[in-house]
């Protein structure tokens, strides 16, 4: 169903560079029997200024640690503590300047040198931000060498990982899933990361899951960070908001299960108002979420009506916001097609392909609609009727570009043609209907004079109206405005020439997974003066039908064996014989072949690499291609490929996230480390006949 953008503001989801070590620093302080044991008065001062929030106490507890560092200049975790107390006094330069001395100090264990530079990367960070979000970017950037720092002190702290993870995101909020592995090492870091570190950490990888499609394995990581601590960083979204953009994501994911996008449903609805100034965005995303129910049994007598229900909220709360009109118009048109499909007559527009020269003669001597299809003849009419009123309600409510209005008026005279086409051709409205398709394309062309689409959508409506001189002038127009495309020069062609046969179809050699229909369309000749058509099919004389100007031919099923067909049409007015170059098919019914090669001996390395191997005499659609792994016994789903692009990075094959398969045969990875045992690789593609290749897998196991 191709919905218009739902345009929900996906922030960037962002983390607190907290004060990690604060904790660590106390415990270290108190815990050392030879080297911290304070006595009398600056162990009594400390003590209160760690456990008091009064500013002049935290005061008396620094200048007790600033007093001990005079007479005991060496002692690295007195310098730690003097940071942390002014960390909490918000002295954050005094602070930088303790915890790099700190850092600095020839008594410094690596434990020492590593949370020293956390500590500096922390008051760095907000001395630099100030707690204004509008400068996050730039501190995280000017910490990152700081935590850097950390890392390179002692590579396995889990803090210091964390922290220089955290001011990455934040830098880069684009590049998120580029930080797995910094992620995975900080999840698994020695010292572990604290409990504010890992809150952050559950945080980060929600949003590396989120950036890669993962909606609801994001929405359980933020869950997780939520559940340890509430609040976020000030001005950014909260670890609530976090899990709300996740739920809105998820809902709207085309690859979760019903029972999945029902729940996600109930609550967003649910948290409806929690969205605040976005719920105009969040009605239309449950509006789009109804319409992917499409395949339940009950979605025209319920989703469809609750989907329509939300975009018209949608509306009514905002009617400049053009995006519910959009939305409601796709959804409306993609329900038309529906039923278009199970007319039992042929209809342009709906189940039947649009003649180039003139759609109309194809109608003529049919009874329609017949009784059969009336129930459905009618729902469409409502809907054409609706959409109609929808766009000019979208034109002179929403406050929308001229672009937009343009891309609105060509839908709307779709929509215009299509009522136009479902009438009996002896229909009295149909002048009018064809009037206005007039009028709409005049209207664009005044409005957008440089838009080679008005002219082009001017020429066929002319061509459509008999009118092929005007047709072939606009459509010229639309070429020399730019418009490029197979079709725009095939109808030039035709308009421009003598007397032949065009339009020949099947053409190029295509292959075709069922029959094709076989068709020739005359132009500029007198068809009231044609006296002879025959046809051929592999030397074997058929009969084809002629409607209008068009000669067409649909092969029995017995008829068409996988391999090269050849057709030979000959066309005659007694006089003169058009000649009709020889039309050429392949046909194929068969699905796409696959191999997958371990790269290796079994059982494969905790990473591993796969030769995949496509094949298909058609050809392999590439977009179609889907590959996904699973383990075997559940708990684990990794997709791999999806729509022909990469879901996963892995340099070590030069590809990375987003890039296209662009080959037949190419090797693909996990991208990461997966768990000992048994797995699948299931495979989805098609071939360019469209044969489909379904849920086929292969088994291995990694050691």
């Amino acid at each position: 169903m191709k919905i218009g953008p739902v345009d929900i503001r996906i922030h960037a989801i962002v983390w607190a560079v907290g004060c990690v070590a604060i904790l660590i620093f106390i415990l270290k302080l108190w815990s050392s029997n030879s080297d911290v044991r304070l006595e009398g008065y600056y162990h009594d001062t400390v003590i209160a200024g760690m456990n008091s929030e009064s500013p002049p106490i935290q005061e008396e507890g620094a200048e007790a640690c600033r007093s001990l560092l005079k007479v005991m200049p060496g002692k690295t975790n007195v310098r730690l503590y003097l940071g942390s107390i002014l960390l909490r006094l918000k002295k954050f330069t005094e602070a930088e300047a303790a915890f790099k001395e700190a850092a600095g100090s020839s008594t410094a264990t690596p434990d020492d040198k590593a949370y020293a530079w956390v500590g500096a990367g922390v008051a760095h960070f907000r001395a630099t931000s100030n707690d204004d979000s509008a400068k996050y970017t730039t501190a995280a950037v000017e910490t990152e060498s700081l935590f850097q720092k950390a890392v390179d002190a002692q590579k396995t702290n889990g803090d210091a990982l964390a922290n220089l993870a955290f001011v990455k995101a934040l830098a880069q909020p684009k590049s998120v899933s580029d930080l797995q592995k910094t992620y995975d090492d900080a999840l698994n870091g020695t010292p572990p990361p604290s409990l504010s570190s890992l809150q952050q950490l559950y945080t980060l990888h929600g949003l590396i899951l989120f950036q890669q499609g993962k909606c609801n394995e994001a929405l359980a990581e933020f869950e997780r960070s939520q559940a340890m601590q509430p609040s976020g960083l000030p001005g950014l979204p909260s670890p609530q908001d976090n899990r709300r953009l996740a739920m809105l994501g998820g809902m709207v994911q085309r690859d979760i299960s019903v029972p999945q996008r029902q729940d996600l449903m109930q609550r967003v609805q649910r948290e409806l108002p929690a969205y605040g100034k976005a719920e105009v965005s969040v009605i239309n995303a449950l509006g789009i979420a109804k319409g992917l129910l499409k395949n339940d049994p009950e979605y025209s007598k319920t989703y469809f009506k609750q989907a329509r229900t939300n975009f018209n909220d949608a509306i009514n709360k905002d009617a400049k916001d053009g995006r519910a009109y959009v939305n409601q118009a796709a959804l409306m048109e993609d329900r038309i097609n529906e039923l278009g499909k199970s007319l039992s007559v042929p209809v342009t527009g709906f189940n039947g392909e649009t003649p180039v020269s003139n759609p109309w003669v194809e109608l003529a001597g049919k009874t329609f609609p017949p009784q059969v299809d009336q129930a459905a003849v009618s729902e469409i009419n409502t809907l054409l009727q609706e959409e109609d009123q929808l766009w000019e309600n979208y034109f002179s409510k929403a406050d929308i570009k001229l672009e937009d209005k343009i891309t609105g008026k060509l839908r709307q005279l779709a929509c215009v043609r299509r009522k136009f086409w479902l009438l009996d051709p002896t229909n009295s409205n149909r002048t009018a209907l064809a009037a206005r398709c007039t009028t709409l394309c005049d209207d664009m062309v005044k409005l957008s004079p440089d838009d080679p689409r008005t002219y082009y959508a001017q020429g066929v409506n002319f061509l459509e109206r008999g009118d092929e001189r005007k047709a072939y002038d606009a459509l010229n127009l639309a070429k020399s405005k730019g418009m490029s495309s197979q079709v725009l020069t095939r109808l030039l062609r035709e308009l421009g020439g003598k007397a032949e046969v065009t339009d020949i179809r099947p053409w190029g050699g295509l292959r075709f997974g069922a029959r094709p229909l076989i068709r020739a369309t005359l132009r500029g000749v007198n068809i009231n003066t044609i006296q002879s058509v025959t046809m051929k099919l592999d030397n074997k004389d058929v009969q084809p039908a002629r409607a209008g100007s068009q000669i067409m031919f649909l092969p029995k099923e017995e008829e068409l064996t996988d391999g090269k067909h050849v057709v030979n049409v000959h066309v005659s007015d007694g006089t003169t014989d058009i000649e009709v170059p020889e039309i050429s098919f392949y046909m194929n019914k068969k699905p796409p072949e696959w191999t997958v090669t371990p790269v290796g001996a079994e059982p494969l390395e905790v990473q591993p690499v796969f030769t995949i191997a496509l094949k298909d005499s058609a050809g392999i659609d590439l977009s179609t291609l889907k590959l996904v792994m699973k383990k075997a016994g559940g708990g684990f789903t990794r997709e791999l490929v999806r729509e022909g692009r990469y879901r996963v990075t892995v340099p070590k094959l030069n590809f990375k996230t987003n890039d296209a398969v662009t080959a037949e045969t190419f090797k693909i990875s996990t991208g990461s480390d997966v768990a000992p045992g048994e797995y699948m690789l299931t495979i989805e593609v098609q071939d360019t006949a469209g044969n489909q290749l379904n849920a086929t897998s292969a088994a291995f196991k990694v050691r």
